[in-house]
Protein backbone atom coordinates (compact mmCIF):
# COMPACT_ATOMS: atom_id res chain seq x y z
CA UNK A 1 0.00 0.00 0.00
CA UNK A 2 1.57 3.54 -1.00
CA UNK A 3 2.89 5.06 1.99
CA UNK A 4 0.75 8.00 3.33
CA UNK A 5 2.34 11.17 5.01
CA UNK A 6 0.81 12.74 7.57
CA UNK A 7 1.20 16.95 7.50
CA UNK A 8 -0.09 17.91 10.38
CA UNK A 9 -0.74 17.98 13.45
CA UNK A 10 2.31 15.61 13.44
CA UNK A 11 4.70 15.25 10.18
CA UNK A 12 5.79 12.52 8.54
CA UNK A 13 5.41 8.84 7.71
CA UNK A 14 2.55 7.23 8.67
CA UNK A 15 0.72 3.42 8.24
CA UNK A 16 -3.01 3.65 7.73
CA UNK A 17 -3.69 1.61 10.65
CA UNK A 18 -1.74 3.98 12.64
CA UNK A 19 -3.52 6.78 11.15
CA UNK A 20 -6.85 5.08 12.20
CA UNK A 21 -5.95 4.26 15.78
CA UNK A 22 -7.36 7.05 17.58
CA UNK A 23 -9.78 8.85 14.79
CA UNK A 24 -12.31 5.88 14.52
CA UNK A 25 -12.85 6.20 18.71
CA UNK A 26 -15.99 7.91 18.70
CA UNK A 27 -16.35 11.71 18.67
CA UNK A 28 -15.53 13.13 22.22
CA UNK A 29 -16.80 16.67 21.28
CA UNK A 30 -20.30 18.12 20.47
CA UNK A 31 -21.25 20.24 17.90
CA UNK A 32 -20.00 23.80 18.70
CA UNK A 33 -17.99 22.81 21.56
CA UNK A 34 -16.49 25.52 23.53
CA UNK A 35 -12.98 24.01 22.82
CA UNK A 36 -13.99 23.72 19.20
CA UNK A 37 -14.53 27.44 18.90
CA UNK A 38 -11.70 28.73 21.07
CA UNK A 39 -9.37 27.08 18.05
CA UNK A 40 -11.27 28.35 15.14
CA UNK A 41 -11.12 31.76 17.24
CA UNK A 42 -7.46 31.55 17.80
CA UNK A 43 -7.09 30.09 14.21
CA UNK A 44 -8.85 32.92 13.00
CA UNK A 45 -6.22 35.45 15.03
CA UNK A 46 -3.45 33.79 13.64
CA UNK A 47 -3.95 34.52 9.93
CA UNK A 48 -4.58 37.99 10.97
CA UNK A 49 -0.87 38.45 12.37
CA UNK A 50 0.94 35.60 10.37
CA UNK A 51 3.28 37.43 8.22
CA UNK A 52 2.45 35.40 4.93
CA UNK A 53 -0.53 35.47 5.70
CA UNK A 54 -1.68 39.16 6.03
CA UNK A 55 -0.41 39.98 2.47
CA UNK A 56 -2.55 36.55 0.86
CA UNK A 57 -6.18 38.37 0.18
CA UNK A 58 -7.13 34.65 0.10
CA UNK A 59 -6.55 33.76 3.16
CA UNK A 60 -7.37 36.73 5.03
CA UNK A 61 -11.08 35.72 3.55
CA UNK A 62 -10.77 32.86 5.76
CA UNK A 63 -10.15 34.93 8.34
CA UNK A 64 -12.93 36.93 7.62
CA UNK A 65 -15.47 33.79 7.59
CA UNK A 66 -14.06 32.34 10.72
CA UNK A 67 -14.87 35.55 12.70
CA UNK A 68 -15.90 34.17 16.40
CA UNK A 69 -19.05 36.91 16.09
CA UNK A 70 -19.97 35.03 12.92
CA UNK A 71 -19.06 31.41 14.02
CA UNK A 72 -21.15 32.26 17.53
CA UNK A 73 -24.13 33.12 15.34
CA UNK A 74 -23.95 29.64 13.07
CA UNK A 75 -23.91 27.62 16.28
CA UNK A 76 -27.39 29.69 17.56
CA UNK A 77 -29.12 29.30 14.25
CA UNK A 78 -28.11 26.11 14.25
CA UNK A 79 -29.26 24.89 17.52
CA UNK A 80 -32.06 26.54 17.38
CA UNK A 81 -33.45 25.18 14.28
CA UNK A 82 -33.04 21.80 15.58
CA UNK A 83 -36.96 20.18 15.66
CA UNK A 84 -38.19 19.84 19.15
CA UNK A 85 -37.19 16.55 21.41
CA UNK A 86 -33.94 16.39 19.12
CA UNK A 87 -30.26 16.28 20.08
CA UNK A 88 -27.58 16.62 17.22
CA UNK A 89 -24.70 14.21 17.60
CA UNK A 90 -21.66 14.24 15.40
CA UNK A 91 -21.87 11.63 12.55
CA UNK A 92 -18.10 10.51 13.57
CA UNK A 93 -14.99 10.53 11.15
CA UNK A 94 -15.52 12.68 7.88
CA UNK A 95 -12.97 11.83 5.41
CA UNK A 96 -12.36 14.73 3.06
CA UNK A 97 -11.06 14.74 -0.45
CA UNK A 98 -10.87 18.30 -1.70
CA UNK A 99 -10.31 19.95 -5.00
CA UNK A 100 -6.61 21.22 -5.90
CA UNK A 101 -8.10 23.95 -8.07
CA UNK A 102 -8.58 25.85 -4.88
CA UNK A 103 -5.59 26.54 -2.78
CA UNK A 104 -7.92 27.09 1.00
CA UNK A 105 -11.19 24.95 -0.04
CA UNK A 106 -9.50 22.01 2.33
CA UNK A 107 -10.15 24.47 5.55
CA UNK A 108 -14.05 25.08 4.15
CA UNK A 109 -14.51 21.63 3.98
CA UNK A 110 -13.36 20.82 7.02
CA UNK A 111 -14.38 23.37 9.48
CA UNK A 112 -18.23 22.82 9.47
CA UNK A 113 -17.06 18.96 10.10
CA UNK A 114 -15.20 20.21 12.56
CA UNK A 115 -18.22 22.10 14.28
CA UNK A 116 -20.01 19.21 14.03
CA UNK A 117 -17.74 17.54 16.51
CA UNK A 118 -16.65 15.42 14.14
CA UNK A 119 -12.94 13.24 13.64
CA UNK A 120 -11.50 14.70 10.47
CA UNK A 121 -8.93 12.84 8.08
CA UNK A 122 -8.37 15.33 5.45
CA UNK A 123 -6.54 14.18 2.28
CA UNK A 124 -4.97 17.17 0.62
CA UNK A 125 -4.00 16.38 -3.53
CA UNK A 126 -0.59 14.36 -4.67
CA UNK A 127 0.04 17.37 -7.08
CA UNK A 128 1.06 19.24 -4.31
CA UNK A 129 0.46 22.35 -2.13
CA UNK A 130 0.34 25.93 -2.92
CA UNK A 131 1.72 28.82 -1.30
CA UNK A 132 -1.84 29.22 0.81
CA UNK A 133 -1.91 26.05 1.70
CA UNK A 134 1.53 25.82 3.22
CA UNK A 135 0.86 28.44 5.62
CA UNK A 136 -2.45 26.80 6.79
CA UNK A 137 -0.44 24.02 7.30
CA UNK A 138 2.36 25.75 9.47
CA UNK A 139 -0.31 27.77 11.41
CA UNK A 140 -2.73 24.33 12.15
CA UNK A 141 0.57 22.30 12.78
CA UNK A 142 1.75 24.60 15.55
CA UNK A 143 -2.11 25.35 16.92
CA UNK A 144 -2.69 21.14 17.30
CA UNK A 145 0.77 21.41 19.30
CA UNK A 146 -0.71 23.01 21.78
CA UNK A 147 -1.57 20.91 25.37
CA UNK A 148 -4.55 23.05 24.97
CA UNK A 149 -5.84 21.46 21.45
CA UNK A 150 -4.85 18.04 22.34
CA UNK A 151 -8.30 16.53 22.14
CA UNK A 152 -8.62 18.13 18.55
CA UNK A 153 -5.16 16.90 17.79
CA UNK A 154 -6.00 13.37 18.35
CA UNK A 155 -9.22 13.67 16.32
CA UNK A 156 -7.74 15.58 13.31
CA UNK A 157 -5.19 14.50 10.67
CA UNK A 158 -3.96 16.12 7.43
CA UNK A 159 -2.23 13.88 5.22
CA UNK A 160 -1.09 13.30 1.41
CA UNK A 161 -0.36 10.36 -0.71
CA UNK A 162 -0.19 9.56 -3.78
CA UNK A 163 -3.19 8.24 -6.11
CA UNK A 164 -3.90 5.10 -4.53
CA UNK A 165 -7.54 4.09 -4.60
CA UNK A 166 -6.00 0.53 -1.85
CA UNK A 167 -5.76 3.76 0.39
CA UNK A 168 -8.56 5.65 -0.17
CA UNK A 169 -10.56 2.53 0.19
CA UNK A 170 -9.15 1.81 3.76
CA UNK A 171 -9.71 5.23 4.74
CA UNK A 172 -13.35 5.07 3.38
CA UNK A 173 -13.65 1.96 5.04
CA UNK A 174 -13.46 3.71 8.64
CA UNK A 175 -15.62 6.42 7.44
CA UNK A 176 -19.05 7.62 8.87
CA UNK A 177 -19.47 10.33 5.80
CA UNK A 178 -17.03 11.24 3.05
CA UNK A 179 -16.79 15.30 1.51
CA UNK A 180 -15.83 14.63 -2.04
CA UNK A 181 -14.88 17.75 -4.74
CA UNK A 182 -13.85 17.62 -8.11
CA UNK A 183 -14.52 16.79 -11.02
CA UNK A 184 -17.50 14.56 -12.22
CA UNK A 185 -15.30 11.63 -13.15
CA UNK A 186 -13.08 12.46 -9.68
CA UNK A 187 -16.34 12.18 -7.98
CA UNK A 188 -17.25 9.11 -9.34
CA UNK A 189 -14.69 7.27 -8.90
CA UNK A 190 -14.36 8.26 -5.22
CA UNK A 191 -18.00 7.35 -4.90
CA UNK A 192 -17.09 4.13 -6.62
CA UNK A 193 -14.77 3.09 -3.35
CA UNK A 194 -16.51 1.42 -1.18
CA UNK A 195 -17.74 2.33 2.17
CA UNK A 196 -19.80 1.54 5.24
CA UNK A 197 -23.67 0.49 4.33
CA UNK A 198 -24.31 3.86 6.88
CA UNK A 199 -21.93 6.27 5.31
CA UNK A 200 -23.10 9.23 3.67
CA UNK A 201 -21.25 10.55 1.09
CA UNK A 202 -21.47 14.54 0.16
CA UNK A 203 -20.31 15.21 -3.16
CA UNK A 204 -19.61 18.51 -5.24
CA UNK A 205 -18.60 17.77 -8.66
CA UNK A 206 -18.36 19.83 -11.94
CA UNK A 207 -20.21 22.78 -11.89
CA UNK A 208 -20.45 26.39 -13.66
CA UNK A 209 -21.95 29.67 -12.67
CA UNK A 210 -23.52 32.76 -14.27
CA UNK A 211 -23.79 36.38 -13.82
CA UNK A 212 -26.69 39.12 -14.32
CA UNK A 213 -27.04 42.70 -14.63
CA UNK A 214 -30.03 45.24 -15.50
CA UNK A 215 -28.61 47.29 -17.96
CA UNK A 216 -30.93 50.06 -16.90
CA UNK A 217 -30.05 50.29 -12.93
CA UNK A 218 -26.03 50.07 -14.29
CA UNK A 219 -26.83 52.96 -16.68
CA UNK A 220 -28.59 55.00 -13.77
CA UNK A 221 -25.29 54.61 -12.00
CA UNK A 222 -23.14 57.75 -11.56
CA UNK A 223 -19.47 56.72 -13.04
CA UNK A 224 -18.14 56.02 -9.63
CA UNK A 225 -20.87 53.67 -8.60
CA UNK A 226 -20.25 51.54 -11.94
CA UNK A 227 -16.47 51.25 -11.26
CA UNK A 228 -17.51 49.50 -7.91
CA UNK A 229 -19.67 46.96 -9.76
CA UNK A 230 -16.97 46.76 -12.03
CA UNK A 231 -14.91 45.85 -9.01
CA UNK A 232 -17.11 43.65 -7.14
CA UNK A 233 -17.31 41.26 -11.14
CA UNK A 234 -13.95 41.28 -11.11
CA UNK A 235 -13.45 39.48 -7.62
CA UNK A 236 -15.49 36.88 -9.00
CA UNK A 237 -14.42 36.89 -12.23
CA UNK A 238 -10.42 36.62 -11.10
CA UNK A 239 -10.03 35.54 -8.23
CA UNK A 240 -9.08 32.04 -9.17
CA UNK A 241 -8.57 32.35 -12.42
CA UNK A 242 -11.92 32.02 -13.03
CA UNK A 243 -11.40 28.33 -12.11
CA UNK A 244 -13.75 27.98 -9.36
CA UNK A 245 -17.25 26.72 -9.43
CA UNK A 246 -18.81 30.48 -8.25
CA UNK A 247 -16.47 31.94 -11.02
CA UNK A 248 -19.51 33.36 -13.63
CA UNK A 249 -18.76 32.21 -17.41
CA UNK A 250 -22.06 33.46 -18.71
CA UNK A 251 -22.91 36.88 -17.83
CA UNK A 252 -27.14 37.51 -18.87
CA UNK A 253 -27.41 41.53 -19.73
CA UNK A 254 -31.44 41.98 -18.92
CA UNK A 255 -33.02 45.29 -20.30
CA UNK A 256 -34.66 47.06 -22.91
CA UNK A 257 -33.12 45.99 -26.36
CA UNK A 258 -30.24 47.69 -27.16
CA UNK A 259 -29.64 48.74 -23.58
CA UNK A 260 -26.63 45.88 -23.49
CA UNK A 261 -24.37 47.37 -25.66
CA UNK A 262 -23.96 50.52 -24.02
CA UNK A 263 -23.62 48.84 -20.71
CA UNK A 264 -21.12 46.27 -22.34
CA UNK A 265 -18.93 49.32 -23.56
CA UNK A 266 -18.82 50.81 -20.25
CA UNK A 267 -18.73 47.44 -18.09
CA UNK A 268 -15.97 45.89 -19.70
CA UNK A 269 -13.23 47.96 -20.03
CA UNK A 270 -13.47 48.78 -16.19
CA UNK A 271 -13.33 45.09 -15.37
CA UNK A 272 -10.42 44.77 -17.78
CA UNK A 273 -8.64 47.48 -15.73
CA UNK A 274 -9.08 46.54 -12.26
CA UNK A 275 -8.16 42.71 -13.40
CA UNK A 276 -4.76 44.22 -14.82
CA UNK A 277 -4.15 45.89 -11.78
CA UNK A 278 -5.02 43.79 -9.24
CA UNK A 279 -4.32 40.00 -10.30
CA UNK A 280 -0.95 39.07 -11.50
CA UNK A 281 -0.61 38.65 -15.37
CA UNK A 282 -1.69 35.23 -16.96
CA UNK A 283 1.51 32.75 -17.37
CA UNK A 284 1.87 31.20 -20.71
CA UNK A 285 -1.11 28.01 -19.88
CA UNK A 286 -3.48 30.57 -18.79
CA UNK A 287 -2.98 32.65 -21.97
CA UNK A 288 -2.82 29.38 -24.12
CA UNK A 289 -6.04 27.86 -22.03
CA UNK A 290 -7.42 31.36 -23.07
CA UNK A 291 -7.29 31.68 -26.53
CA UNK A 292 -8.40 28.04 -27.25
CA UNK A 293 -11.37 28.42 -24.88
CA UNK A 294 -12.45 31.41 -26.95
CA UNK A 295 -11.68 29.40 -30.11
CA UNK A 296 -14.01 26.59 -28.78
CA UNK A 297 -16.40 28.94 -28.81
CA UNK A 298 -16.64 30.58 -32.38
CA UNK A 299 -16.83 26.94 -33.23
CA UNK A 300 -19.46 25.64 -31.21
CA UNK A 301 -22.10 28.62 -30.37
CA UNK A 302 -23.73 31.01 -32.40
CA UNK A 303 -21.52 34.00 -31.99
CA UNK A 304 -21.93 37.57 -33.00
CA UNK A 305 -18.92 38.81 -32.12
CA UNK A 306 -15.62 38.59 -29.95
CA UNK A 307 -14.03 41.72 -27.93
CA UNK A 308 -10.68 41.69 -26.69
CA UNK A 309 -9.83 44.07 -23.50
CA UNK A 310 -6.31 43.75 -22.82
CA UNK A 311 -4.52 40.05 -21.87
CA UNK A 312 -6.73 39.52 -19.07
CA UNK A 313 -10.39 39.41 -21.01
CA UNK A 314 -11.83 37.88 -23.87
CA UNK A 315 -16.01 38.86 -24.16
CA UNK A 316 -18.08 36.99 -26.37
CA UNK A 317 -21.42 38.06 -27.91
CA UNK A 318 -23.72 35.55 -28.34
CA UNK A 319 -26.41 36.29 -30.85
CA UNK A 320 -28.87 34.33 -29.71
CA UNK A 321 -29.48 31.98 -26.85
CA UNK A 322 -30.52 27.93 -27.34
CA UNK A 323 -31.29 24.99 -24.86
CA UNK A 324 -29.24 23.06 -27.49
CA UNK A 325 -26.12 25.26 -26.34
CA UNK A 326 -26.50 24.76 -22.69
CA UNK A 327 -23.92 22.18 -22.35
CA UNK A 328 -20.97 24.42 -23.90
CA UNK A 329 -22.20 27.76 -22.77
CA UNK A 330 -19.87 27.42 -19.74
CA UNK A 331 -16.94 25.14 -21.00
CA UNK A 332 -14.63 28.59 -21.77
CA UNK A 333 -12.57 30.62 -18.49
CA UNK A 334 -9.40 31.77 -17.51
CA UNK A 335 -10.63 34.65 -18.86
CA UNK A 336 -12.85 34.16 -21.42
CA UNK A 337 -16.44 35.72 -20.58
CA UNK A 338 -19.97 34.49 -22.44
CA UNK A 339 -22.67 37.29 -22.55
CA UNK A 340 -26.20 37.35 -24.16
CA UNK A 341 -29.04 39.83 -24.40
CA UNK A 342 -32.21 39.16 -22.88
CA UNK A 343 -35.39 40.99 -21.98
CA UNK A 344 -35.70 39.46 -18.35
CA UNK A 345 -33.93 37.27 -16.05
CA UNK A 346 -36.50 34.50 -16.78
CA UNK A 347 -35.82 34.41 -20.25
CA UNK A 348 -32.57 31.87 -19.11
CA UNK A 349 -34.53 29.58 -17.22
CA UNK A 350 -34.76 26.93 -20.43
CA UNK A 351 -30.87 27.27 -20.10
CA UNK A 352 -30.65 26.12 -16.46
CA UNK A 353 -29.50 22.51 -15.34
CA UNK A 354 -28.21 20.82 -12.11
CA UNK A 355 -24.70 21.85 -13.48
CA UNK A 356 -25.33 25.84 -12.89
CA UNK A 357 -24.59 26.62 -9.20
CA UNK A 358 -24.57 30.13 -8.68
CA UNK A 359 -26.28 33.17 -10.07
CA UNK A 360 -24.13 36.38 -9.32
CA UNK A 361 -26.88 39.48 -9.69
CA UNK A 362 -26.76 43.25 -9.73
CA UNK A 363 -29.93 45.39 -9.99
CA UNK A 364 -32.73 43.11 -9.33
CA UNK A 365 -35.33 43.43 -6.32
CA UNK A 366 -35.89 40.79 -4.26
CA UNK A 367 -38.90 39.75 -5.35
CA UNK A 368 -37.80 39.55 -8.81
CA UNK A 369 -34.94 36.83 -7.71
CA UNK A 370 -37.48 35.09 -5.61
CA UNK A 371 -39.95 34.51 -8.38
CA UNK A 372 -36.80 33.80 -10.44
CA UNK A 373 -35.99 30.84 -8.20
CA UNK A 374 -39.77 29.72 -7.52
CA UNK A 375 -39.52 29.11 -11.17
CA UNK A 376 -36.66 27.30 -11.78
CA UNK A 377 -37.92 25.42 -8.83
CA UNK A 378 -34.75 22.97 -8.80
CA UNK A 379 -33.90 22.61 -11.67
CA UNK A 380 -30.70 24.01 -11.31
CA UNK A 381 -28.99 27.21 -9.40
CA UNK A 382 -28.61 26.86 -5.85
CA UNK A 383 -27.19 30.21 -5.09
CA UNK A 384 -28.28 33.93 -6.16
CA UNK A 385 -25.93 36.19 -4.42
CA UNK A 386 -24.84 40.12 -4.93
CA UNK A 387 -22.11 40.46 -7.30
CA UNK A 388 -18.88 39.98 -5.46
CA UNK A 389 -20.18 37.38 -3.50
CA UNK A 390 -19.94 34.85 -5.66
CA UNK A 391 -16.97 33.26 -4.06
CA UNK A 392 -18.08 33.38 -0.59
CA UNK A 393 -18.12 30.49 1.27
CA UNK A 394 -21.84 29.65 3.40
CA UNK A 395 -22.34 26.51 5.12
CA UNK A 396 -25.00 26.04 3.06
CA UNK A 397 -23.68 24.99 -0.21
CA UNK A 398 -25.00 23.58 -3.35
CA UNK A 399 -28.41 23.18 -1.88
CA UNK A 400 -27.13 21.22 0.77
CA UNK A 401 -27.24 22.04 4.71
CA UNK A 402 -24.08 21.10 5.32
CA UNK A 403 -24.69 21.67 9.44
CA UNK A 404 -27.39 19.62 9.23
CA UNK A 405 -25.88 16.84 6.76
CA UNK A 406 -22.54 16.70 9.34
CA UNK A 407 -24.79 15.59 12.29
CA UNK A 408 -27.18 13.18 13.37
CA UNK A 409 -30.34 13.80 15.27
CA UNK A 410 -31.17 11.43 18.61
CA UNK A 411 -34.47 11.64 19.58
CA UNK A 412 -35.38 12.33 22.68
CA UNK A 413 -39.26 11.21 23.99
CA UNK A 414 -40.63 11.05 27.80
CA UNK A 415 -43.42 9.62 28.71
Amino acid sequence: MTPVTRLAPTAGPVTVPELLTTLTLPPELPPFAPEILAFLGELHRRLGTHAAARHRPDLQALAFWLRPAALTRLARDFLAGLPAGTLAVPRGLVLHVPPANVDTQFVYSWVPALLAGNRNLIRLSERGTGPATQVLLEILGGLLASPDAAALAAATAFVHYPRDDAVTAALSQAADARMLWGGDATVSSLRALPARPHTVDLTFPDRVSWAALATGPYLALSPEQRQSVADAFCNDLFWFNQQACASPRLLLWCGKAGTADDAAADFHPRVAAQAATRFPEPGPAARLDRLAGWHRAVLDLPVARVDHHGDRLTVIRLATLAPADRDTLTATGTGVLLEAEVDTLTDGLPLVTRRVQTLAHFGFGPETLAGFARALNGRGIDRLVPLGQALSFTTVWDGTDLMRALTRLVTIATA
